[in-house]
Formats: C-alpha cells, sequence, structure tokens
C-alpha cells in the first residue's frame, strides 16, 4: 500500500505543476481541509486554488524526512517536511497528511503545516 501511495503523491504533483484542476478535483475528498502553519483553514475548493496559484504549495515542493504509515487498511499517514519557497526566502514546514481509499481509488482528506522555526 506504500508504493499505492506514492504513486498517489506523485500524481497530485503532477497535476499542480500542469494545472489540473480537474484532476486535483477529483483527488482532494469533497470534505478535504487543510490547516495552514499561519492557522488558517482551506476546504477543497480553496486549497486547489493555493495548489493551481502562484506561489508554491507543501503539495508540490519536495520532501524530506518522508514516512508513510498504514495503521489500518485503506488509510495512510504521512509525513514529511518541506522547504517552501515563500518571496525571497524558504520556509520550512513539517507536515502530515491523510489519505483514504475509496473503491479502488485513493482520495487526500486532510493536511496540516507547521511553520518550523529558522
Amino acid at each position: 500500500m506504500k508504493s499505492e501511495i506514492e504513486t498517489f503523491r506523485a500524481s497530485i504533483r503532477k497535476a499542480i505543476v500542469d494545472k489540473d484542476r480537474v484532476a486535483l478535483e477529483g483527488f482532494l475528498a469533497n470534505d478535504f481541509v487543510h490547516t495552514h502553519g499561519s492557522g488558517k483553514v482551506d476546504d477543497k475548493a480553496a486549497r486547489i486554488t493555493g495548489m493551481l496559484g502562484a506561489t508554491a504549495t507543501i503539495d508540490s515542493a519536495p520532501a524530506d524526512d518522508l514516512r508513510i504509515r498504514i495503521p489500518v487498511p485503506g488509510t495512510g499517514i504521512v509525513t514529511g517536511v518541506s522547504k517552501v519557497p515563500m518571496g525571497p526566502q524558504e520556509v520550512t514546514f513539517r507536515w502530515t497528511a491523510i489519505y483514504v481509499k475509496k473503491g479502488q481509488s485513493w482520495q487526500f482528506a486532510a493536511s496540516q503545516a507547521t511553520r518550523l522555526s529558522a
């Protein structure tokens, strides 16, 4: 299952790079929620707009310290650290993403990012 999640994450990154809103609409669960490092909360529509915007997001940034856990079949919890360009500087975030399997497909259910101090 870990390889399925790795493939799914690559599909999300590709959709972001390709600016493929239709693919992202299918990848994110209808009740998706993302909590930013600032505490702001995005729903599915807001997160997709952010993913397709001009600024980088943790979803498309390379990840270090990547860990994939499958606590129960059909649920994946992925954690990592990503450096995201923000203006003239890079900001480092530790993040968590939760994926759930619906039928034969994975969906991105929730994510949270914590900004790390420099």
